[in-house]
């Protein structure tokens, strides 16, 4: 498994001959404006045309953050969107055509080789303008491949003890995960949105995540937490946990870190060599 983050929840992941990118956002701001809005803390570690021939996009949600028409217009038609119910017609305004995306239903499954992914639930909503909110859907991602390793993109959530659970108890636990650590203050106004790092390290406890990347954080903005403060806490959190140094990392932005796969025998088409994403 190579992780490359790029920012914020862009990172590309490349496994068993595919490249695997989630919730694209390369703009300067998370907006629906030009001028105003949350401008982009840091730069992407890749441009869009740094990236390998893409496989399969992951969109989690379609808040401005997570889903840039402009950033999906330029990676174009070539691969398979994944995305939740109602989106589609966003995906549209993007120039992505409809016979190259699938719509799904939290719990739903469909294949994609012998890819099995699954669309599951995260605590969280929808929205692009005022008057939307919840008219889509959202959640997270379960990729298992042909060799048994499973890969868990949380996208954006907030905290709930009872989902996670269940949902360990029924799809975990899983090899590799990407979850969200920033975005987190002041608390009484973002605990249902987003996760701390102590909630984020639970979260791979009760999932049953083996090894975790932090995303999330460090890119936009967006609350008011210090910038730097949310891989601080996270590894005071890891330490808190006893999770071994190294399981759950918080790498600068244009990374690309390694990661045991099920066997030694898996080629990835097109990887990004460490001297391109460091």
């Amino acid at each position: 498994m190579q992780v490359t983050w790029i920012g914020h929840a862009t990172v590309l992941v490349q496994y068993s001959g595919l490249n695997i990118l989630t919730d694209p956002v390369f703009a300067k701001r998370a907006s629906p404006f030009r001028y105003v809005g949350p401008k982009r803390y840091s730069q992407p570690g890749l441009r869009i045309d740094q990236l390998p021939k893409l496989d399969l996009v992951l969109l989690s949600h379609n808040h401005y953050d997570h889903f840039d028409l402009a950033s999906l217009r330029k990676i174009g038609n070539d691969p398979r969107y994944i995305l939740p119910l109602k989106n589609g017609t966003l995906l549209q305004k993007a120039g992505i055509a409809p016979k190259n995306y699938d719509e799904m239903d939290w719990d739903q499954s469909l294949s994609h080789g012998d890819v099995t992914i699954t669309h599951v639930p995260s605590n969280h909503w929808s929205s692009r303008t005022t008057k939307d909110r919840k008219e889509m859907l959202w959640g997270g991602y379960i990729l298992e491949f042909a060799d048994g390793y499973k890969f868990y993109f949380v996208g954006d959530t907030g905290w709930n003890e009872r989902l996670f659970t269940e949902m360990g108890a029924q799809y975990g636990p899983f090899d590799f995960g990407l979850i969200p650590i920033g975005a987190y203050e002041p608390r009484d106004f973002m605990r249902n949105a987003h996760t701390n790092p102590e909630e984020a390290v639970q979260i791979m406890q009760v999932m049953g995540v083996k090894q975790a990347l932090a995303i999330h954080w460090g890119t936009f903005v967006l609350t008011s937490e210090p910038v730097d403060e949310p891989p601080v806490r996270l590894a005071s959190a890891c330490d808190a946990a006893a999770i071994v140094k190294g399981d759950f990392i918080a790498p600068p932005i244009g990374a690309t870190r390694f990661f045991a796969g099920k066997t030694n025998t898996a080629r990835m088409a097109g990887t990004v060599s460490p001297s391109a994403a460091q």
